[in-house]
């Protein structure tokens, strides 16, 4: 399966067009890369992850993170930085 063909299912999997003409993002579209390797091996079985991971950078696609953002200590009051 050539990188082209990956690509052009992972733009069907993540995009959709509503009745107004609309592109609009589906669900699986915030998939990140395992996600997306799973689902597209289960439409065609001989793609591999680096085809995957390839098509999803050339489209623009990350997924969403469920972890926060990074969180620092903050010193306490009195408290010198550092110590």
């Amino acid at each position: 399966m050539t990188d082209a063909q990956v690509e052009n299912l992972v733009r069907e999997l993540a995009w959709t067009v509503d009745a107004a003409g609309a592109r609009r993002l589906t669900p699986e579209g915030l998939y990140g890369r395992r996600k997306m390797t799973a689902l597209v091996r289960r439409v065609r079985p001989t793609a591999s992850p680096g085809s995957v991971h390839l098509a999803m950078k050339s489209v623009g696609l990350q997924g969403i993170r469920r972890a926060k953002g990074i969180r620092t200590t903050i010193p306490g009051q009195g408290r010198p930085a550092g110590r």
